[in-house]
């Protein structure tokens, strides 16, 4: 099996295959090499990121681990992998999961984004470019990675403006209905401020300020 630009290669056990058929579709024999995978929607998997959907189906996990599962004090584990960009990586294991109808790994990775807060901006809008460019089936774990993106956008709506402009910006104005929940959202989210009488964390600023994190 042929993975990513590079066209990095896997070898995938058949019982892989029989187990999850996405993963063998379009396979033709090679006299040389044997049975092969060779699919253009494989180029666009990240290798790196597929070698965690390989040790899932081998392990049931893929690295970073989860410790204290279950406890007030659950996290992912930094000391056995580099933490930088893990938000943006479970949102890449989360597509290709998508697109190999492995639910139980998209809800792994799921739960993997959710304990790598506090995102930085652009991972996390990273992280819903890809989930609402990629057309594929839907479920409970996409409905849920939905509605935690709309929440999270929605909060700090201000502030993603500022830091990524124009991919927040591009977001926006190529997905309408998901534009559409967020602002409904930050609508919510500013009725209940007036209502307790707080002040929006942009209120404060001069009306240049507000205009640069807006627009610039």
């Amino acid at each position: 099996m042929y993975v990513g630009k590079a066209r990095t290669e896997f070898k995938v056990p058949m019982s892989y295959l029989e187990t999850y058929p996405v993963l063998g579709e379009h396979m033709y024999k090679d006299y040389l090499n044997g049975y092969c995978v060779d699919r253009p929607l494989f180029h666009r998997f990240p290798a790196r990121e597929f070698q965690c959907v390989m040790d899932w189906i081998e392990n049931k996990e893929y690295t970073p681990v989860i410790l204290d599962r279950g406890t007030p004090q659950q996290r992912l584990d930094s000391t056995a992998y580099n933490m930088h960009g893990m938000a943006y990586r479970c949102g890449l294991i989360f597509t290709i999961a998508r697109h190999l109808e492995i639910d139980d790994l998209k809800t792994l990775a799921l739960e993997k984004l959710k304990l790598c807060k506090p995102w930085l901006s652009r991972h996390i809008l990273s992280v819903a470019r890809t989930f609402l460019t990629e057309s594929t089936t839907e479920g409970p774990a996409e409905t849920e990675l939905q509605n935690l993106l709309e929440d999270h956008i929605a909060a700090n709506f201000y502030e993603l403006a500022r830091d990524e402009p124009e991919t927040f910006r591009l977001i926006l104005a190529k997905h309408a209905l998901f534009e559409y929940s967020v602002l409904s959202r930050r609508l919510e989210i500013v009725s209940e401020k007036i209502e307790a009488g707080v002040l929006d964390e942009y209120e404060s600023s001069s009306e240049e300020e507000l205009d640069d994190a807006m627009h610039n």
